[in-house]
């Protein structure tokens, strides 16, 4: 059993914790949202980013932060050029099921190119102010997760913008309530649907460091990844911003007390129950999904 005084400290570690997820789970949701498809390979996304970061910073020994202003642009222009060369013709004759084979393949190619070109070897993203830590209510609690909790919450901010207050965003809007009718008065469908999978998968890229300096990984981290984002985006709507930010919050709360409770890899036992609950219980007929 854990007392009161650690069962507060749990609580808060999983609210700032969440922000890696919030990064993760923001950027699929965006995507579902226009092209009612889950990315599967988001997760390898989020990895492949890391490890540039990490070759920026071990090779060219160049800052991870700083180096985030090459590799966000340069994942924007991945996930664009994955639309048009993969995802276009299966988003146009509404083969699903391909899309996801597709989606899936480039994963493992990405994982298989990693593990090449990195080995399986685990590495971590160097930060000097990783091991620091900021008392709150009594605790001393890691500043590096406070760092990335105020930077995913000016990041929700400005995607909130974006949506709801930008032309870009009424066509983003339009085409996730209905393609049909947007491409009816003029909206360039294919094109919204491709700068979507760019700015989602950039998002990925600001993930990656999040995700880098607080985890020790492997290109084989991908799969934990997608199972943690795909949970998050069940338990606040697919495609509903807000949802997804406030699922990563209750699930980094939950993740954090599991591992206070039980060791090993029961947390994931408890993300993959949960996953499977919530699907069936939101696929009955008569249910809201």
């Amino acid at each position: 059993m854990i007392n009161s005084h650690t069962f507060l400290i749990g609580i808060l570690t999983g609210i700032l914790t969440s922000s890696t997820t919030t990064l993760l789970a923001i950027g699929l949701t965006l995507i579902f949202g226009v092209m009612k498809i889950v990315n599967i390979a988001h997760g390898a996304f989020v990895i492949l980013s890391a490890y540039l970061l990490y070759v920026l910073e071990d090779t060219f020994h160049i800052n991870i932060f700083l180096g985030l202003c090459f590799v966000v642009p340069a994942m924007f222009l991945v996930g664009y050029g994955t639309y048009w060369g993969f995802l276009r013709s299966t988003s146009r004759r509404g083969h699903t099921m391909l899309a996801l084979l597709v989606l899936y393949a480039i994963a493992k190619v990405i994982e298989g190119a990693t593990t090449v070109l990195f080995s399986a070897t685990r590495v971590r993203l160097a930060f000097s102010g990783s091991e620091q830590t900021f008392p709150i209510f009594g605790f001393a609690l890691p500043s590096i997760y406070a760092l990335f909790f105020l930077c995913s919450a000016v990041l929700v901010v400005l995607l909130y913008m974006l949506v709801y207050f930008t032309h870009f965003g009424y066509e983003m809007r339009a085409t996730m309530q209905n393609p049909t009718a947007a491409h009816s008065i003029g909206i360039n469908v294919p094109k919204i649907a491709a700068t979507t999978f760019g700015l989602g998968t950039a998002l990925a890229g600001i993930g990656g460091l999040a995700f880098g300096t607080t985890n020790a990984f492997t290109p084989a981290s991908a799969d934990s990844l997608v199972t943690r984002t795909l949970l998050v985006v069940v338990v606040g709507g697919l495609g509903n911003m807000t949802g997804a930010l406030v699922g990563s919050l209750c699930l980094g709360v939950l993740s954090t007390l599991t591992t206070l409770l039980w060791t090993g890899t029961w947390p994931d036992v408890v993300y993959l129950l949960l996953l499977l609950v919530l699907l069936l219980t939101r696929s009955q007929p008569g249910r809201r999904a």
